[in-house]
């Protein structure tokens, strides 16, 4: 042989020449055959080579990982560290029927794990294999396997339906509804910060504040409000004109607030009479109240430092 145990070269016996004597053909021919076959078989890796005769025992050789392992049995190929990929035919793949790629990642041949991703359902799948015996596949854990412990509204206890829950218990960016109120901590500072309703009532409340000695050249439009049949207590916050149609006998009560308020009055077919219980009147207070079916009548009322007073006109 032309190595020895050690993988290294040594020229056979009688090769060398002497000089000034005839070279001899055998010790030639051995010296030629030697390096022939030499040359014919796998150089070892101390020599430049790889030690082997195909792709697969170089790369262990040379301590590389291998690429694009094509794996028809998960159960008996020789898998090694690296990637590699199965198609649909494969024996042992973790589903049957789906093409796969994957990686291993080997200690040696008896110990390694093995990453398939299933290229269908792109699932990862996991295998060991210990002592040269393999373990069975597991599907990797997903969202759902991976536990939360509930925090704040949301109650799911897994990644998956935490974010489904946490979907519907946020307000969207792009607009939302919410069920229930939201309280500002302050006023805002800048032109598009939200308004707080303190701020809007004290900011439209100062606008419509109108000082003395000013020339108003527009005027406004104004939606009478509807008041329920019954008794009620003058309120001038829910406009300056209101209407009541009198179903039966009810009372008014003055304001609580000096205010100017003209309420009309049309009698329904069972009007009764009004009471006005706390107004001060004189006792020409306008046109007398009846209660005809039909019939309208303007009630002016004023509250001025505390005194609040009516005036009735008839409409008919």
């Amino acid at each position: 042989m032309p190595r020895d145990g050690s993988d290294v070269y040594n020229v056979p016996p009688g090769t060398y020449g002497v000089e000034d004597t005839t070279i001899a053909s055998a010790p030639y021919n051995a010296f030629v055959d030697d390096i022939a076959q030499d040359l014919n078989h796998p150089r070892p890796v101390l020599a430049g080579g790889t030690g082997a005769t195909n792709e697969t025992d170089a790369m262990t050789n040379l301590g590389g990982e291998l690429a694009d392992q094509q794996v028809t049995n998960y159960d008996s190929d020789p898998i090694q560290a690296g990637s590699f990929w199965s198609d649909a035919t494969a024996t042992g793949a973790p589903v049957a029927a789906h093409a796969f790629t994957g990686i291993c990642y080997a200690a040696d041949a008896n110990n390694m794990f093995i990453e398939a991703r299933d290229t269908t359902t792109q699932q990862l799948y996991l295998r060991q294999k210990s002592a040269g015996v393999w373990g069975a596949w597991g599907a990797a854990a997903g969202s759902t396997s991976i536990s939360v412990t509930p925090v704040g509204n949301i109650a799911s206890t897994n990644v998956q339906s935490a974010l489904a829950e946490l979907d519907t218990e946020k307000v969207a960016k792009a607009g939302d509804t919410m069920t229930g109120m939201l309280t500002l901590a302050v006023d805002p500072a800048n032109p598009l910060d939200a308004a707080t309703k303190h701020y809007v009532d004290q900011g439209v409340g100062q606008c419509m504040l109108v000082a003395g000695g000013q020339t108003i050249t527009g005027g406004f439009a104004v939606a009478a409000y509807a008041l329920p049949s019954g008794s009620f207590t003058l309120n001038p916050l829910l406009g300056n004109y209101q209407y009541i149609t009198n179903n039966g006998a009810f009372s008014i009560a003055p304001p609580i607030v000096d205010c100017a308020v003209d309420l009309l009055i049309t009698n329904g077919p069972n009007a009764g009479a009004i009471s006005m219980t706390g107004f001060v009147v004189g006792s020409n207070y306008g046109d007398p109240y009846t209660t005809t079916n039909g019939s309208m009548f303007i009630f002016s009322m004023r509250r001025i430092n505390g005194v609040s007073t009516v005036v009735f006109k008839a409409l008919q």
